[in-house]
């Protein structure tokens, strides 16, 4: 009953978000830049609301093991993620969420590290996927000359993330086995 509860409440959350970025259509222009951040935000946060607070999944699935391409991160970069990474700690985004969420070689802040990796992958990827569709939508009721602020900041805000996750995990993976088969080796050692 109570995981019925909370899909109930979830699907009212997008709903609510949904309704919210019709409404801001009657206020701002569907080919502003600030109806584009509006939107992606909206979702962004609704997302991390519901698998922050609502649901806390375990991220069991085999979606966010590493793929043997994805291990070297060379596709990833050929994406231009470096240079994503390097914006965000232009603008200070690594500073900012290294307050919340520290990573250091102590192997429980890795597996939390990794965790939240998960986490914010699966949130930007539903935001990007409802974002798009948005996006669509406003292309066919409108027109397409009006959706390049949605798709950019459907690709800054969502896309890259989701790709700077899957180019991250490899590595953090790789640092736990480590640290796991030197605890196993040297259980009384601390790391």
């Amino acid at each position: 009953l109570m995981k019925l509860i909370k899909v109930i409440g979830s699907s009212l959350l997008i709903i609510l978000a949904l309704a919210f970025c019709l409404f801001l259509e009657t206020f701002i222009e569907v080919d502003h830049w600030g109806f584009a951040v509006s939107v992606n935000f909206t979702f962004m946060m609704v997302f991390t609301l519901i698998f922050m607070s609502i649901f806390k999944p375990s991220y069991q699935s085999s979606y966010f093991k590493s793929y043997p391409f994805e291990r070297d991160g060379k596709i990833y970069r050929w994406f231009g993620v470096t240079l994503f990474v390097r914006l965000l700690r232009l603008i200070g985004w690594e500073k900012l969420i290294r307050k919340d969420n520290p990573v250091n070689s102590r192997l429980e802040l890795l597996k939390n590290y990794r965790y939240s990796t998960c986490g914010s992958e699966i949130i930007h990827l539903l935001a990007a996927v409802i974002v798009a569709g948005y996006t669509l939508r406003v292309a066919l009721q409108y027109s397409v000359y009006q959706i390049h602020w949605l798709i950019l900041f459907n690709i800054l805000t969502n896309i890259y993330p989701v790709i700077l996750q899957r180019y991250n995990r490899p590595r953090v993976d790789r640092v736990i086995a480590r640290k796991a088969r030197f605890k196993l080796i040297a259980p009384n050692v601390s790391p």
